[in-house]
């Protein structure tokens, strides 16, 4: 699903990742690169799949986990996809890597 999103979405943005992911914090309402984002695969799944996003239709995916509970603090295994997100942040930001372009750069080796 994550896949056939992420090709349909570059022709159809009713269709794109966005549609997928959403920010982590609910309280944030605009769409920013480096957004720490979750996603959640049809219906009512407990299964959540987190990612980085960087641009339109362009997200690093940093893991996933059942989650249970209301914060993702409550739980070892959650609290740690948590951390991978930071550390994702961290990562890209220190490198620049914060859109389309330089990703596209970064693929090129320039």
């Amino acid at each position: 699903m994550i896949l056939e999103k992420a090709e349909i979405g570059h022709e159809d943005p009713f269709e794109a990742l966005q549609t997928l992911f959403r920010p982590l914090n609910d309280m944030d309402s605009g769409l920013h690169p480096l957004q720490r984002s979750k996603g959640r695969l049809k219906g009512k799944s407990w299964l959540r799949i987190y990612a980085v996003r960087i641009d339109k239709n362009l997200y690093v995916v940093t893991g996933g986990a059942i989650k249970l509970t209301k914060t993702m603090e409550e739980r070892d295994h959650t609290n740690e996809e948590l951390n991978k997100l930071n550390h994702v942040v961290d990562y890209l930001r220190g490198r620049g890597l914060v859109n389309e372009k330089e990703f596209a750069r970064l693929e090129l080796g320039a």
